[in-house]
């Protein structure tokens, strides 16, 4: 989140790619975030929040302003 928003997969090296999971991964702001990529794309994503809340997401080159409610959020 140092560029002000949360980026589904920021440096996951080329070649993991193909198949690459992460659980409970923490952003800041009381965020934390699981996804799942296949083929280059993320095919899963959610995000854990503290509080309800307003956030910055980029996933697939796209940033997209997004609401959070207190708890579990499925977003993809």
């Amino acid at each position: 989140t140092h560029e002000g928003y949360i980026e589904a997969s920021p440096a996951v090296p080329d070649k993991w790619k193909k198949s690459v999971s992460f659980e409970n991964l923490l952003c800041g702001n009381g965020v934390s975030a699981s996804a799942k990529m296949a083929d280059g794309k993320v095919v899963s994503l959610s995000l854990k929040s503290k509080k309800d809340m307003s956030v910055k997401l980029k996933t697939d080159g796209e940033i997209k302003e997004i609401k959070l409610k207190k708890g579990l959020n499925i977003i993809k």
